[in-house]
């Protein structure tokens, strides 16, 4: 089970839509059975989490259990429910309108991994949906969620994406239906507290906390009888620095979530609920994957850390009744020194520098900058940067100094100067921190629409790439993951 007493859930199985009662934070509920569905992709990496060896060799057996038309003994599935700010509203009842949490499991290691099914049928929080998820909306969760892995970042994983051909659904056309099967220590957000918050279920929230400190944070939860210590103010500020390092981590890799609603918020740090996002490729701190939605651009690149921000401060005022307002603001102080030395420690590494220089935060900050001017490629920019001479003479020199210009590769070689590592150790350490190839939106794309027709070969081949994205492979470059271009002038 997901949630153990004394937390309340609602007993209620049938998957009708209601409102569930003052601090009820679940609702049990069974899946929709899906008619034939099928496997597009699995992840082999995400399987090893499950103790499961490789890909199956015959899906037929398991595709019931992975779409949740069957149930293994034990799962005792439940949706769970939150409140959430979207751009910046309060919803006081979202909760998984589409997804499932078939149960919890603990791998050989001991580590414990929640299983959720999304797109497989209504719960009591899916308002005017229908709890199906369309199998674009699958396959880039899929993806993304094993890419943002693969490249160091913190996530919740995902097992394998499933079509569903025989269920349509309409959203802006009529799509087929699809489910993806995620993982994660766990999926609560900070829209749960927000949500006990705005009931006044103080003994709830202190119950969740207690919970998720005893289950995820044990060296925590080990020190809550220490004299002199406010366990609740060093558990705000675990999930402050936690989500502090995670937007640094997006910022590094130029990914954008899109939709950093509270409700899409997670408590431990893991990039959560993928919808509109997307990984930028010319430089724009304007760019947000989510221009139909966010036409105010309020979740764009430059926003994001500020967002996290101020979702984590929503957050901290739902624990007023755990500590005072004078340890919530010290808990909440830490985010941005931590955000920006995170941030600079990352772009230490993908500038190729292994000491530190009290002006690196200025270089980095001239660099972000010219990229803006120039539109450079944020992805291929940093792997031909890699390229340069310490001396300020390389092999694509020309193109760089034509794209960033002069002044600052001048001051970027000096700074390599400085280090005590020759070129090609720098470049070799530069090409295991900065991707080759990333999920681009036109790859993405076709894959999804080779998919629709029932040809799935194409996801699983992206799913490769980017299991390995700093790895050149000649036969990779046709499916439109790498940019021939630094920038575009």
């Amino acid at each position: 089970a997901l949630f153990l007493p004394p937390l309340t859930g609602l007993p209620i199985i049938e998957n009708y839509v209601r409102t569930v009662p003052k601090g009820c934070i679940f609702s049990y509920v069974d899946p929709t059975p899906t008619p034939n569905p099928r496997c597009v992709a699995w992840s082999a990496h995400c399987g090893n989490l499950l103790d499961l060896d490789g890909i199956p060799d015959d899906f037929d057996p398991i595709i019931p259990y992975l779409a949740g038309n069957r149930l293994l003994t034990g799962m005792q599935p439940v949706a769970q429910a939150y409140g959430g700010r979207q751009f910046g509203l309060w919803v006081d009842q979202l909760g998984d309108g589409r997804t499932i949490q078939l149960g919890e499991t603990l791998n050989a290691f001991g580590h414990r991994w929640a299983l959720q099914i999304k797109g497989s049928g209504k719960t009591p929080y899916a308002r005017f949906a229908d709890g199906r998820c369309t199998l674009r909306s699958a396959i880039v969760e899929f993806l993304y969620s094993e890419a943002l892995h693969h490249l160091g970042v913190p996530t919740t994983r995902a097992l394998c994406a499933l079509a569903a051909p025989e269920v349509l659904v309409h959203r802006d056309r009529v799509e087929p239906a699809g489910l993806v099967l995620r993982l994660a220590p766990c999926f609560l957000r900070i829209g749960t507290f927000e949500m006990l918050a705005a009931q006044g279920a103080v003994s709830e929230i202190r119950l969740l906390a207690d919970y998720v400190m005893g289950h995820f944070m044990p060296n925590l939860w080990q020190q809550r009888n220490l004299a002199h210590t406010n366990t609740y103010k060093t558990f705000l500020r675990r999930i402050v620095e936690d989500t502090a390092y995670l937007m640094a981590h997006w910022q590094s890799v130029g990914f954008v979530h899109g939709v950093m609603n509270t409700d899409n918020m997670s408590l431990l740090g893991l990039t959560l609920d993928y919808g509109p996002c997307a990984f930028m490729e010319a430089y724009d701190p304007n760019f947000t994957g989510n221009e139909s939605m966010d036409e105010g651009r309020h979740y764009s690149f430059a926003k994001q850390v500020e967002v996290a921000k101020v979702n984590l401060v929503h957050f901290a005022l739902t624990l007023q009744s755990l500590m005072s307002m004078e340890d919530i603001g010290d808990a909440v102080g830490v985010f941005y020194p931590s955000y920006e030395t995170r941030l600079l420690d990352l772009f230490r590494a993908k500038l190729g520098f292994t000491t530190q220089d009290p002006a690196d935060g200025g270089l980095v900050a001239q660099l972000f900058a010219e990229m803006a001017r120039a539109r450079v490629d944020f992805t291929t920019f940093f792997r031909e940067l890699a390229l340069v001479s310490r001396e300020g003479i390389g092999v694509t020199e020309p193109k760089i100094v034509a794209v960033i210009g002069n002044t600052w590769l001048q001051r970027y070689c000096a700074r390599l100067r400085q280090e005590n590592v020759d070129d090609m150790q720098r470049r070799s350490m530069m090409d295991k921190t900065n991707p080759l190839y990333i999920l681009r939106p036109t790859a993405v794309h076709k894959a999804v629409q080779a998919a629709e027709q029932g040809k799935y070969t194409l996801v699983q081949t992206l799913l490769n790439i980017v299991e390995n994205p700093f790895e050149y492979r000649a036969e990779w470059q046709q499916f439109g993951c790498v940019s021939q271009k630094v920038g575009k002038l």
